[in-house]
């Protein structure tokens, strides 16, 4: 039987994209030009649902993903640490100015890949300054996305301090930074907040004792998993707003 035209078209065809696809696969191979890897769902949460007992939530050290939201799709890796950066001592090297930047989402930089964060741009070009000349420069990123000023404080506080900077730069995003650390506008049981304390009784010898910054802590208290309960909480805190300004309107 005699096969149609388009059939054996048609095998052609597929033939030649079989045959062009391995080409281009072992050529590709042999160039070492490589795209990463599909995410690991689970090592993509795990990198980001850490409970912290100062911060509510951190990375996790030494955790490895994907990253395939918005921007660049590239590996993201945090060091021993917690954050990312490459492997850092705990202890400064002779002869070397340290810089720690502390900040959100925009500092650690997801969105890019690793030699292309600002920390990273930073180091590389403070290596040219002669101010600093004859000193190795070391620029540590320890932003972690969604933070306030609140969990940065934190993190300075427990974490940064170890690693004796000579300079600590602060990264401000006035969009949210500043809604991040006032709960009725952020609505996010699951970090720290620092509210005033007035004393009702103030002490006359000490007047600076009386009007204190204390932490909330409350995260501490919310059950296991509280991460699933997060959209009710928000929804209970939507509602008791709503409530007020109905009182306070009528």
């Amino acid at each position: 039987m005699k096969l149609k035209p388009w059939v054996g078209n048609l095998g052609l065809l597929l033939a030649s994209l079989s045959f062009a696809i391995v080409v281009g696969e072992i050529g590709l191979r042999w160039a070492g030009i490589a795209y990463p890897p599909p995410p690991d769902p689970e090592s993509e949460t795990l990198a980001y649902t850490v409970k912290d007992p100062n911060r509510g939530w951190a990375p996790k050290p030494n955790a490895k993903t994907v990253w395939t939201g918005e921007g660049l799709v590239s590996e993201i890796q945090m060091n021993s640490a917690g954050f990312r950066d490459r492997p850092r001592t705990v202890t400064k090297p002779k002869n070397t100015f340290r810089v720690a930047v502390l900040g959100d989402s925009f500092i650690e930089a997801l969105h890019v890949p690793q030699e292309k964060t600002a920390t990273a741009v930073m180091e590389k070009s403070l290596g040219n300054c002669s101010a600093l000349k004859g000193q190795q420069i070391e620029v540590l990123n320890f932003g972690v996305q969604g933070y306030g000023t609140a969990q940065e404080l934190m993190t300075l506080r427990h974490h940064v301090w170890q690693f004796s900077p000579d300079l600590i730069i602060l990264g401000f995003y006035p969009g949210n930074d500043i809604r991040n650390n006032y709960k009725p506008l952020e609505h996010d049981h699951l970090r720290p907040y620092f509210s005033r304390h007035f004393d009702q009784n103030p002490n006359q010898n000490n007047p600076n004792q009386d009007n204190q910054w204390i932490v909330d802590y409350s995260f501490r208290n919310l059950p296991p998993n509280s991460e699933t309960i997060m959209p009710l909480l928000k929804w209970i805190d939507y509602l008791k707003g709503w409530w007020s300004d109905r009182e306070f309107c009528n």
